[in-house]
């Protein structure tokens, strides 16, 4: 009488539920896997910074001075980069 996990695992064997264990692609023994996966997580995290930056260059050259007369265009991604980290900083 283990209470409510002998109830568990009862449903559980009734409706056919296996456990499943994800041991990973390093604990399988399978290194191409892992190595790939990380390059290619770092690649597509590169290339959505860059056109995160270019799409908020865009629209702040595109909109942002002629509804502020403070606000100058930018003529630089690090402009756009320091920026974005700053109102990631502040909110």
């Amino acid at each position: 009488m283990g209470g409510r996990s002998d109830i568990v695992s009862g449903i559980m064997r009734v409706a056919g539920v296996e456990k499943f264990e994800d041991k990973g692609a390093v604990a399988s023994g399978d290194m191409v896997g892992a190595v790939v996966g990380t390059i290619t997580a770092a690649i597509v995290s590169i290339l959505t910074i860059l056109l995160l930056g270019f799409l908020v260059k865009f629209l702040w050259n595109n909109s942002m001075p002629y509804m502020f007369a403070t606000a100058r265009p930018v003529s630089s991604l690090w402009t756009i980069y320091a920026f974005m980290l700053m109102v990631y900083f502040v909110l």
